[in-house]
């Protein structure tokens, strides 16, 4: 499957309809869904930034599965099928703040919507996806970026670090849980349009993290606030 390098969202894979690989058919059905739920801008940022640090060894991608987001998010599920031989991901977190509840069922903590799979059977994983959803789409703005991550570590064994792909549109909604996380979270901004939300960049400071726009890689928490809103 080669990739990269492609400017468009369809460039990031090449695949000859005449194959019929499991891989390709877990691929076609990732392709398959983004086109069905959301829409194909052709931002390719997530795959390429994921793939130029190599996930950062981190055994677990948090990702923000509300509507906005499924272009995004789902390179993310790409690039670990692309590279499942040697990708060290043991498992995926999708959340969709809530599923359909409203604004005001929403408690900080337990808001819910939350849904973890292991990597071992893409079947799961492309199944999951569908669900997530069907859950719920995210309905008001804010979303539970932290309670998402906090569930996600605690069902993955053995996690240095983790990687969350996150809308830049949304503020996030239980930053009070925030110094609970213990290991860096390495986040990855899309649906950016004018200045980036502090509160991915609070995150990335308090765990020592880092943060990854389309544009630019922050590992500076100076360079990471002068930038933000």
């Amino acid at each position: 499957f080669p990739y990269g390098g492609m400017a468009g969202f369809e460039g990031i894979f090449t695949i000859s309809k005449e194959k019929s690989t499991t891989e390709e058919k877990y691929l076609m059905e990732v392709f398959s869904f983004v086109s069905t739920y959301g829409k194909v801008q052709g931002d390719s940022s997530v795959i390429k930034t994921i793939d130029k640090y190599k996930a950062w060894g981190s055994g677990l991608i948090v990702m923000d599965w509300t509507s906005g987001m499924y272009e995004y998010s789902s390179q993310a599920v790409m690039w670990h099928m692309l590279n499942n031989l040697k990708s060290p991901v043991s498992r995926l977190t999708f959340f969709n703040d809530g599923d359909k509840k409203k604004a005001e069922q929403k408690i900080i903590g337990s808001t819910g919507g939350v849904y973890s799979v292991s990597v071992s059977r893409t079947s799961d994983i492309t199944g999951l996806m569908t669900a997530v959803a069907d859950a719920g789409k995210g309905g008001d703005v804010p979303e539970n970026n932290i309670e998402a991550l906090l569930k996600g570590i605690r069902a993955t064994e053995n996690l240095s670090s983790v990687i969350m792909v996150a809308d830049n549109k949304s503020p996030v909604r239980d930053m009070l849980l925030a110094d609970s996380i213990r290991i860096p979270v390495h986040i990855i901004l899309s649906s950016i349009t004018g200045t980036y939300d502090k509160d991915y960049y609070t995150i990335a400071y308090k765990t020592n993290g880092s943060v990854h726009t389309p544009d630019k890689d922050y590992d500076s928490f100076q360079e990471m606030f002068a930038d933000s809103s």
